[in-house]
């Protein structure tokens, strides 16, 4: 599991450490170079700041559907939103919003090419947060009940959002996604640019993805992948064999033997197969677990109207305990914990802007604290990225406090 922060992030700081700068740069930038290419004449433009504000709206709007003028109807009237920017410029900037350059996209097999830069920015971030030894590769949707995206929009039978988007996944035990990649079918790897070795153009597409997923890992020794029998195949545990990393699989089928048979074999490099019934024959490949030691699991037996107990082997078990990565990211949106997502939201899009009076409050104790290395908040405001150990217990956020620079007094001092 991942460990525990020294001090929990503000749910608009925790959004900010994806959601970051650099993003609001691109889109701000590529959205106004999008306006001069509708239009030349346009008197239109925007700022950073203001398209802080655009991305709040549009989060808050995805807590619940209205029409859009209700926002700023009288009677309806949503302060969150109306006291950010009027109704019109919401409205053109919905019109103008923009990803990425349409100049530069002729003859591209990218069916998401508009939103390819925003994946990227995200990905990046998401592949620096600290990964866990256990990772598993799953499919997960992304809602859309549209029906203007063509064959981009899927239907997956087991998933708990059935039509989306179908985006394949790697995730740590505790469901934080590390790195995905879109599907468009089979030119799905080549539009996310990922060149692909003689050894994986050999494998099926579904162990091709897991091979591309796994390759964005902090550390192929120590990481064990888990994955179903959709991605399952002996090419792929060869192929991540080879590069000391361990993969557990599964697939199933349906025949008529008693639960808890166990059947296996172990190949001259180290493979193990192994079949073992629990309701459904079970087939598993593994290369990080065998079948010893075994424990007893209960099943309900409709015959004796009981809970029986049945031999289970090692690797069922720890094929079980870490395989549902993915499944807990798509349970998080469904929780009731303290903060739910919806109210993570809310949380994010309330943030107050800083007034003259909130940088340095007489009546808290700014104190430093020392925290894991982060970029410094004042340094990266000028325009350099320093890092520094220590952070202000009030305003959560890292500061340089050394001979050379005192950013925790500059940053106090700042009137904003």
């Amino acid at each position: 599991q991942h460990s525990p922060p020294d001090f929990i992030d503000t749910p608009f700081l925790y959004f900010r450490r994806y959601f970051d700068l650099q993003i609001i740069k691109h889109i701000t930038y590529q959205t106004n170079l999008y306006v001069t290419q509708k239009d030349m004449n346009t008197t239109f433009t925007t700022t950073e700041d203001e398209m802080m504000h655009f991305v709040a709206v549009m989060t808050y709007m995805g807590i619940a559907e209205p029409s859009i003028d209700d926002y700023w109807a009288l009677v309806t009237r949503v302060p969150q939103v109306a006291s950010l920017m009027p109704s019109k410029r919401f409205r053109l900037l919905r019109r103008f919003v923009h990803f990425s350059d349409n100049t530069e996209t002729s003859g591209t097999t990218d069916q998401f090419f508009k939103i390819r830069p925003l994946l990227s920015f995200l990905n990046t971030a998401f592949r620096s947060e600290p990964q866990t030894p256990k990772q598993s590769v799953d499919e997960v949707t992304v809602a859309y009940k549209g029906k203007t995206a063509g064959n981009l929009r899927q239907y997956i039978k087991n998933k708990p959002v059935k039509w989306g988007f179908k985006l394949f996944s790697r995730a740590s035990e505790d469901g934080f996604i590390h790195d995905m990649l879109l599907y468009q079918g089979k030119t799905t790897l080549e539009a996310h640019g990922v060149p692909l070795t003689a050894e994986q153009e050999a494998m099926g597409a579904t162990s091709q993805i897991v091979s591309v997923l796994a390759s964005t890992m902090s550390s192929y020794i120590t990481t064990a992948i888990f994955a179903d029998n959709f991605f399952t195949s002996l090419e792929l545990v060869r192929y991540l064999k080879d590069k000391n990393c361990r993969y557990t699989g599964t697939e199933i089928e349906t025949k008529n033997v008693p639960r808890g048979t166990c059947s296996y074999v172990t190949s001259d490099d180290g493979i193990l197969a192994l079949r073992w019934k629990d309701n459904k024959i079970v087939t598993l490949l593994s290369t990080d677990m065998g079948v010893e030691p075994t424990s007893s699991v209960f099943r309900y037996c409709n015959n004796t109207k009981r809970k029986e107990e049945v031999s289970c082997p090692a690797v069922i078990k720890g094929y079980s305990a870490n395989m549902g990565g993915i499944d807990k990211s798509n349970m998080l949106a469904l929780s009731d914990d303290s903060l739910s997502l919806k109210n993570f939201r809310i949380e994010v899009t309330s943030h107050p802007r800083r007034n003259d009076c909130m940088r340095f409050d007489l009546m808290l104790f700014h104190a430093p604290v020392y925290p894991a290395r982060q970029t410094c908040k004042y340094c990266s405001r000028k325009g350099h990225i320093l890092r520094s150990n220590m952070a202000c217990r009030v305003c959560k956020v890292h500061l340089c406090l050394n001979a050379e620079r005192n950013c925790f007094i500059k940053y106090h001092e700042v009137v904003t």
